[in-house]
């Protein structure tokens, strides 16, 4: 990337739009090093702060200015993504090579939110990568983890399965390791709403232990009259699942 932008600067010095554009880029890409650099060392705040610079530069290039400064033609989890390695290889800048790199900067704030515990965040972010990069395999594996972390365990299943399902259509070690990783997920889901489900049934195992009469059509009228006890317990029932949540 770093090759591909130096080997502009002759053209860039005889036109000051496209000047302006790769100083922009690589004031982004330095936001996104910082950013990376915050986040090994565990300073989250700033490691947000870098990246979210990073995504105004990025976002304030036009895609095919980007792609005329990488050049169109060519072309584990928790840890930051490089967005500009110098040694990978030409077939990799391939069209749409901007958006690649605003999904990885937004994938990376999804895992700071995640350490933050703060999940919606991660799941708006992880969404905004996936918009700009939709094979972006950590952004999906980011905001699943967030999904079942803030109790969207149903959402969080679909998703798993769907990518799971879209990735074994892909041969490749890469592929295969993330589907492991993703089937991992998958298990840690369903357990959780095992857990959740059966919980739900206990709960309605008690209640018609002391209302046995209440799917009765003859204790219909009985059941109707449930005291302020009763109506008590369902609140406690619903406060006690969102609680759950």
């Amino acid at each position: 990337m770093a090759s591909n932008v130096a080997s502009s600067s002759s053209s860039a010095a005889s036109n000051p739009a496209l000047a302006e554009r790769q100083a922009k880029l690589r004031t982004a890409l330095e936001h996104k090093s910082r950013g990376n650099t915050s986040f090994t060392q565990g300073d989250i705040k700033s490691a947000l702060s870098s990246y979210h610079h990073a995504v105004l530069y990025l976002s304030g290039l036009e895609q095919r200015s980007i792609l005329g400064l990488v050049g169109e033609n060519s072309g584990k989890d928790g840890r930051p993504e490089d967005l500009s390695s110098d040694d990978e290889s030409e077939s990799e800048h391939k069209e749409g090579e901007g958006e690649k790199q605003l999904s990885i900067v937004y994938s990376n704030m999804a895992a700071c939110y995640l350490k933050q515990n703060n999940y919606p965040r991660a799941i708006e972010t992880a969404d905004k990568s996936l918009k700009c990069d939709s094979r972006n395999v950590k952004a999906k594996f980011r905001k699943v983890q967030a999904l079942r972390l803030s109790g969207d365990v149903y959402k969080a299943k679909a998703v798993l399965e769907d990518t799971i399902e879209g990735m074994k259509a892909r041969k490749g070690k890469k592929e295969k390791e993330a589907v492991d990783d993703f089937e991992r997920e998958l298990k840690a889901v369903q357990k959780t709403i095992e857990a959740k489900e059966a919980a739900g049934r206990n709960k309605w195992k008690g209640f018609l232990g002391k209302n046995p009469k209440v799917f009765d059509v003859s204790g219909a009228a009985e059941a109707s009259t449930i005291t302020g006890d009763g109506v008590k317990g369902q609140e406690e029932t619903d406060d006690d699942a969102a609680a759950a949540k």
